[in-house]
Formats: structure tokens, sequence, C-alpha cells
């Protein structure tokens, strides 16, 4: 089993820590996701673009949201269906 590290702003290699500092402004709080994405800048930066493009899509807060739990069902993610 792969342990991940879950880095948060002040933790983070120093080219993720402005990211998952607007992300804590941005949202409250920093997701899970984004901190195990922070170990490679890049890949939490194409992440966080690929997010900011689907909300700015034509797709409607609702549809947004059947298209994201309808992701985490296939996924079979409990916990994100959960939150």
């Amino acid at each position: 089993m792969n342990n991940f590290n879950v880095y948060d702003e002040n933790t983070a290699p120093e080219a993720s820590q402005a990211a998952l500092a607007a992300t804590r402004k941005s949202l409250g709080f920093v997701p899970n996701l984004y901190g195990v994405l922070a170990e490679a800048p890049v890949a939490l930066e194409a992440y966080s673009a690929l997010s900011d493009l689907f909300v700015r899509s034509s797709f409607t807060p609702t549809e947004r949201h059947v298209v994201w739990f309808a992701n985490i069902y296939q996924n079979d993610c409990t916990y994100c269906m959960a939150a």
C-alpha cells in the first residue's frame, strides 16, 4: 500500500504553496486531494485549471452537481458521496 503525504499551504513544496493558499481562501479548507496533488505542483495546477474550466462551463450549478455525483458514484467513493 502506498502512503501519500497530504500537504497544506505551509508544508507543501514551495511551488504548490500559493495554489493551496488560494484553495483555502476560496473553499475555507484544503481538500485532501489537493493536498496530495501538491507533491507534484504541475499536477495540482492541471487539476485546479480543469476544475476552474468545469465551473465556467455552460452547466448550471445543479447540472455540475449531478456530474460530480455521477463521477463519485461511478468511482465508488463513499467518503465523497457522504461529504
